[in-house]
């Protein structure tokens, strides 16, 4: 009896494994994963090179774990499992009373080498200024375990008192107003209270919120960090996404440089609905970018350093300034120098991420000098 029960577990378990070998092949191929926001692997071109190097059995492999069937499926029913068993992490994303908080990553050789770069830069430069947003496991500290809190020891303090002002605001106002519970990027309301903050620092008269319209533009937005744990949507209550619109924000055109191609205003409305709501706000990111008021002249100009929290900030800026934007992420390393060579700007601002300077050396190759 326990042979034939072997034997039937024994065609089972091959059946299972053929089954889902042969129905990659079978079925056509996904190209785009809506739930991780990127491109999937699909089947490599044979050749002797990639065989005698390797690269074609590592490619192959990619191609199986991108085209397993029912592959979101699986990684819900496993982050389940693990829920049952008290384990509330996937993927190194901690999930917290409806919030997930990514685990801290990158090097602090990494982060020192962009900071000393970055102080190099403002010694050189009167006009410069530094923001850094904390990280997520930072403004929800208050909701992690006892045991889980020492994971902030892994992050570096603020490095300016610019940068650690900001995070007594996201804890005096609130971070579920100034964060998103599902993305690692601040709320529309925490870029507004950043303006305000950095206003003051640049000696600007901060606009208050009676000369903005708040506009809800989405109330199901799953955000980044969302897309890369497996969580099931039906656990974690969707943000809410609000647009600071204010009269004559349609007059701004946004260029990018790269691409030569220009809009009108900052908002990408054919983004909501898609699988990141997020680039409702100009579009997403691009290397160089540069946004003017159409008609205006003499205005101060800025020359912004930036990853893509600096987005959902660009409409507030540029009350106050015409901005050439560039995130060195994508761009050449020269462009900076280039950029003031050949203009001049009245303020430089580098807004950056604390968990982009750990994580990326572009900024500390652009700004050294």
């Amino acid at each position: 009896m326990k042979r034939a029960t072997d034997i039937l577990f024994l065609i089972l378990v091959c059946a299972l494994i053929f089954g889902i070998g042969g129905a990659i092949f079978i079925l056509p191929a996904n190209t785009f994963s809506q739930r991780e926001n990127r491109p999937l692997a699909q089947f490599p071109t044979l050749s002797l090179p990639s065989l005698l190097d390797g690269s074609f059995f590592h490619s192959l492999s990619l191609f199986y774990t991108d085209q397993l069937p029912l592959r979101d499926r699986l990684g819900e029913l496993y982050s389940i499992s693990e829920l049952t068993l008290g384990k509330r992490e996937s993927n190194r994303v901690l999930l917290r009373s409806g919030t997930l908080i990514t685990r801290t990553e990158g090097s602090s050789e990494i982060y020192k080498s962009n900071l000393d770069a970055i102080s190099s830069f403002l010694e050189n430069r009167e006009d410069a200024l530094f923001f850094c947003p904390p990280e997520t496991a930072e403004v929800y500290s208050h909701i992690l375990s006892n045991s889980e809190r020492g994971l902030l020891n892994e992050i570096p303090p603020q490095p300016n008192e610019l940068s650690e002002e900001y995070l007594r605001i996201v804890r005096q106002i609130g971070a579920d107003r100034l964060y998103y519970r599902t993305d690692h990027h601040w709320t529309t309301d925490g870029a507004y209270e950043a303006y305000r903050l950095l206003c003051g620092a640049l000696g600007e008269d901060a606009y208050e919120k009676e000369h903005f319209d708040v506009s809800v533009a989405s109330e199901s937005f799953l955000g980044s960090t969302y897309r890369r744990s497996s969580f099931p949507s039906s656990m974690i209550p969707p943000d809410r996404i609000n647009l600071y619109r204010y009269a004559g924000d349609d007059s701004f055109t946004v260029t990018d440089r790269q691409k030569e191609l220009s809009t009108r205003g900052f908002y990408q409305p054919e983004e909501l609905g898609t699988s990141d709501e997020y680039r409702v706000v100009l579009g997403g990111n691009c290397a160089h970018a540069s946004v003017t008021l159409d008609g205006a002249t003499n205005r101060k100009r800025m020359l912004l350093v930036k990853d893509s929290f600096a987005n959902s900030l660009i409409p507030f800026l540029a009350l106050h300034y015409d901005i050439e934007m560039v995130d060195p992420r994508y761009a050449d390393p020269s462009l900076i120098q280039k950029l003031f060579e050949n203009q001049s700007f009245d303020v430089t601002l580098i807004l950056v991420s604390k968990s982009t300077l750990r994580t990326d050396r572009s900024y500390g190759r652009a700004l050294y000098k």
